[in-house]
């Protein structure tokens, strides 16, 4: 998302990992680990995606998991549904293509597809991995439930939410 072009974004990455990653960022993403030596062991998505929310200073918000990558003009789709096409959130994910790991280690590698990628999984609209909003409607909604803990829900359940505002889906 970081790398998207003819849109002004700012990118905020919260980390939960054991040790700060923050040295392996490009210049000008903002930055936060989360120490949770003081909670019980756990993933904490959305306690990590509601700080995001409270640092990040735009008036669009997108969530989206580090391990997806981002269409070349999706901040800019975002952006267009959220404020020409007047929507209040939006899941523009048509597809999540989930590679090989020999492709996913090349493109980790060479930071750009080939085109002969052939994937092992498609999904069709799934709720998770992306999903953008607007600020006020996001604190509005209540913001992700951290009553989810490690993976899966939290996403699903924040998409349903989403069905009070002017939902932009599929």
């Amino acid at each position: 998302v970081f790398a998207q072009t003819g849109v002004d974004l700012e990118c905020v990455v919260i980390d939960q990992s054991s040790e700060p990653i923050e040295s392996h960022l490009p210049p000008g993403v903002i930055y936060r680990h989360l120490c949770k030596t003081n909670i019980a062991p756990g993933w904490y998505k959305s306690w990590a995606n509601n700080i995001g929310a409270r640092t990040a200073t735009g008036d669009i918000l997108i969530f989206h998991d580090g391990d997806i990558c981002a269409p070349t003009r999706y901040a800019h789709e975002v952006r267009e549904t959220l404020t020409t096409r007047g929507y209040d959130a939006a899941s523009l994910q048509r597809f999540l293509f989930y590679l090989s790991p020999a492709d996913t280690a090349r493109l980790e590698t060479n930071h750009r597809f080939t085109g002969r990628e052939t994937p092992l999984r498609v999904y069709q609209n799934w709720k998770g991995g992306t999903i953008a909003i607007r600020r006020d409607k996001f604190f509005e909604l209540g913001g992700f439930d951290e009553g989810f803990v490690d993976w899966g829900g939290e996403d699903d359940e924040f998409f349903d939410r989403c069905r009070g505002v002017k939902h932009c889906r599929y």
